[in-house]
């Protein structure tokens, strides 16, 4: 049985392998109508899969950050796989993982979860709610309550309001700044830079890379100079989760059945 443990003063490894968790928007969702996730019939299978194969080729980067913002909004569920390399200034060669990220929200997007799971080198688990961080590896089971750390509340609250399209919360602690880039027509960037303590202990820049609707490529950037490289590798932007699949991955309870009213 794995053991639990509770960490009141995280390290900034912590720190880096938490908002690396934005390589969860691996795409964001058109806002085209007519697509649907799962349950959609065989024939829309097929059209949503060329679709996506050729999005990134076809689709148009968001005109500005408020459009950026609003396809983030509109995310209710995300499955992307990835690899990622962190360059230590202590280390000659990079240290490479790879895995897998998952979000999920409700209908009006709020009450958001993240989760990052590590198939390699060693397997472990991160999971981010509103109430709590829990870090499950071959040591056991870290649960830091976000109630009782303002630094830590204040750092997952930035978190969840990139994935909520809540810009004008994000420009409270960070300088946002949004532009084109590459010469395809479809690439951007967004870069998030702390305006003040404690982010600016914690992080130096985040910058997401994409082409047109989809987020290709995330640089962390510390301010000791390490620096994180995600590339999304496979997303689904339309993800919807089965109730195992909310229970096993995000260990969300199934809710109480409603009385009968007899």
């Amino acid at each position: 049985m794995a053991s639990s443990r509770v960490s009141r003063s995280p390290s900034v490894p912590f720190f880096s392998g938490l908002l690396a968790l934005a390589a969860i928007a691996g795409a964001l969702p058109s806002q085209e109508p007519g697509v649907q996730g799962r349950g959609a019939g065989p024939k829309d299978a097929q059209a949503k899969k060329a679709q996506d194969a050729n999005a990134p080729a076809r689709s148009k980067r968001p005109k500005d950050v408020h459009a950026l913002f609003a396809q983030f909004a509109a995310m209710r569920g995300m499955s992307a796989t990835y690899t990622e390399q962190k360059h230590l200034s202590l280390l000659a060669v990079p240290l490479h993982s790879s895995g897998a990220r998952h979000y999920m929200t409700n209908e009006d997007g709020q009450h958001g979860r993240l989760v990052r799971v590590v198939a390699k080198p060693e397997p472990s688990k991160l999971t981010v709610t509103e109430k709590e961080l829990r870090i499950a590896d071959k040591r056991g089971t870290e649960v830091i309550d976000l109630r009782q750390s303002d630094r830590v509340r204040l750092f997952v609250t930035s978190l969840m309001r990139v994935f909520q399209g809540d810009g004008e919360a994000l420009g409270q602690h960070y300088e946002v700044r949004y532009a084109h880039e590459g010469e395809s027509g479809a690439g951007w960037r967004l870069e998030l830079t702390p305006k003040q303590p404690p982010l600016d202990k914690i992080l130096n820049r985040l910058a997401l890379h994409g082409e047109g609707a989809a987020v290709t490529r995330i640089v962390l950037t510390e301010p000791n100079g390490d620096r994180t490289v995600t590339t999304i590798e496979k997303a689904d932007p339309r993800r919807v989760f089965t109730k195992q699949e909310q229970r096993e991955l995000f260990g969300v309870q199934p809710a109480a059945p409603k009385p009968s009213g007899k």
